[in-house]
């Protein structure tokens, strides 16, 4: 009952135009990759604001295609990712594992972007063309951030920016994504949905919520199956309590949504 209230939440906020539809998010992006036309980085600044008491700086929500769930494998977002994936260096001191993450960003990148036509897009596949990760690091407009770039925390995400516009905003490059993000859902085996009823591809791995108390700061998830006991019957992740992709998107798009509002109790 809780997740169907959520996911009934979810589509009034979304007919209100308050939340994202399915395959997009708010995500934190604290630095912006500024591309020429031919893919070079000119570019690199901040996009942090102040806190409310002026003691830290903060980095911006932008709506991005929704991230990847990553544990500790390799898995590249789109468009918006941290410096391993996008740059291919950071200073976890494994560069090639650095490396490998920037191969399977790029090769993300060109993959949905190959036949999209506009600038933007162009820009993006000549820079995953271009980009060198072995001397990011000795990149002119990368040398006086570097260091905060680096940075693991929560939010220290990168964006690409064209023609001073997140490439997120370009009609081509998002349509191409939603192509993406639609067709990856009909290439999974269908069930019934437990929430919705509908017979449609389960979600494998459920996002994460976010401002739940004692949990990690990269959030906690509300349906999980991480151990084998809890997969009875042959019923592996989500199949034991299957729950298709859209009210996996809608649920917890609404429960963030909620927990990000100061009106709301956090207990």
């Amino acid at each position: 009952m809780i997740l169907q209230a959520l996911v009934q939440y979810y589509e009034a906020l979304l007919a209100r135009g308050k939340i994202d539809r399915p395959g997009w998010s708010k995500v934190n992006v604290s630095w912006r990759l500024d591309l020429n036309p031919d893919g070079s980085l000119f570019n690199v600044s901040p996009l942090q604001k102040p806190s409310p008491n002026g003691k830290k700086m903060l980095p911006q929500l932008f709506t991005t295609p929704s991230p990847v769930e990553r544990t500790s494998g390799i898995a590249a977002s789109f468009l918006c990712d941290t410096s391993s994936y996008l740059l291919g260096t950071d200073d976890k001191g494994k560069p090639e594992r650095a490396k490998a993450c920037f191969e399977a960003s790029r090769e993300k990148h060109l993959k949905i972007l190959k036949d999209t036509p506009g600038e933007a897009a162009a820009a993006v596949r000549a820079f995953f063309d271009t980009w060198e990760p072995s001397t990011s690091a000795d990149y002119p407009a990368l040398q006086p951030y570097l260091s905060e770039i680096y940075k693991g925390s929560k939010g220290n995400n990168l964006l690409f920016y064209y023609q001073n516009k997140p490439v997120t905003e370009d009609y081509d490059i998002k349509a191409a994504w939603q192509r993406d993000y639609d067709s990856s859902l009909e290439a999974d085996s269908p069930s019934r949905c437990s929430v919705t009823g509908s017979f449609t591809p389960s979600a494998r791995v459920h996002s994460n919520i976010q401002g739940v108390w004692g949990s990690k700061s990269s959030g906690a998830k509300l349906v999980s199956f991480n151990e084998i006991a809890f997969c009875s019957y042959g019923h592996e992740q989500g199949e034991n309590a299957p729950v298709s992709t859209y009210a996996m998107t809608a649920y917890t798009q609404a429960l963030n949504y909620l927990l990000r509002s100061d009106n709301v109790r956090r207990i």
